[in-house]
């Protein structure tokens, strides 16, 4: 961490999120204060959770699987796909939220985490199914219980 976190407002962290959290789970750093996860890239501290920075352009992994999706890494996602694909999203947090663009001519997979709860969901989804986003469609994700993704708009599902 360079001095306290209180000087320039970042935190020099190896590791993931889930590690971050752990490490420093209500750290009395001012909002804004941010740091590098291996997993997510940068993150914030907003006063009461650790949340996902910056936008970027994901290309979706062709296999249609959780098990195969890219990782999100951003809080605002362009998603592009050459064919059929997946991408997951982040092990669910309470406060956690990401706008997602699919931009490209293909429908895109959006799978929970697996490593989170192990039985996350999306909507009404079973745990760990994944939510069809038809192309050219944009959603918000957003947390409120571990464990459980909503869209906005919320979709039946």
């Amino acid at each position: 961490m360079t001095a306290d976190g209180k000087i320039d407002r970042r935190i020099d962290f190896v590791g993931t999120l889930a590690q971050l959290q752990a490490t420093f789970p209500s750290p009395q750093f001012p909002p804004g204060t941010w740091a590098w996860c291996t997993d997510f890239g940068f993150v914030t501290w907003n006063g009461a959770t650790w949340s996902m920075q910056n936008s970027s352009t994901v290309a979706a992994n062709i296999g249609n699987t959780q098990g195969t999706g890219t990782l999100i890494n951003a809080e605002l996602c362009n998603i592009t796909a050459t064919a059929a694909a997946a991408i997951l999203l982040p092990a669910s947090v309470p406060g956690m939220f990401a706008t997602l663009h699919n931009i490209s001519a293909f429908t895109v997979l959006v799978f929970p985490s697996a490593g989170g709860t192990g039985t996350e969901k999306i909507n009404a989804l079973a745990a760990n199914a994944g939510y069809s986003m038809a192309t050219n469609t944009s959603t918000m994700v957003t947390c409120a219980v571990a464990g459980q993704w909503y869209t906005v708009p919320r979709t039946a599902s």
